[in-house]
């Protein structure tokens, strides 16, 4: 039983590393790409059962912006949230590389760092979970 804490502890801690390093990253890139507001053209919404039969309802976005260049353009979100803010025809603030403005991503934190989050919050969980083995095996 000390082996598998031991092991979920180390993996928990380098997902946490992961996160933080790809974290940093991303920030660094965020901070290099063109700032535009994007208007909300739509949310699709999308449901999803629990094994308990729970439903739950996620919304991604559709938002049009233009570019520095003046080329309009049109994305879908690949991030989902829970709750869609603003309505439609509202503005979100987005980033894009001026290189590739199909890079874009939407400028708050929910929508930017959603992945390297749920990577550190695994990680966290995966290291309790490795140390409270440890300690009950002592």
């Amino acid at each position: 039983m000390p082996f598998f804490g031991l092991l979920f502890l180390v993996l928990g801690i380098l997902l946490v590393r992961k996160g933080l390093k790809s974290l940093s990253a991303k920030k660094r890139l965020i901070a290099e790409m063109t700032p535009v507001n994007g208007t909300v053209l739509s949310w699709a919404k999308t449901e999803d059962r629990d094994a308990d039969g729970r439903i739950s309802t996620y919304h991604t976005p559709t938002i049009s912006f233009t570019t520095i260049a003046g080329e309009s353009r049109e994305f879908t979100s690949r991030v989902a949230v829970r709750f869609p803010n603003p309505a439609v025809g509202g503005i979100l603030k987005l980033r894009y590389p001026e290189s590739d403005p199909a890079q874009v991503v939407i400028d708050q934190a929910g929508f930017r760092y959603a992945g390297q989050a749920m990577t550190c919050i695994c990680g966290v969980i995966m290291a309790l979970a490795g140390l409270i083995t440890l300690i009950a095996a002592l």
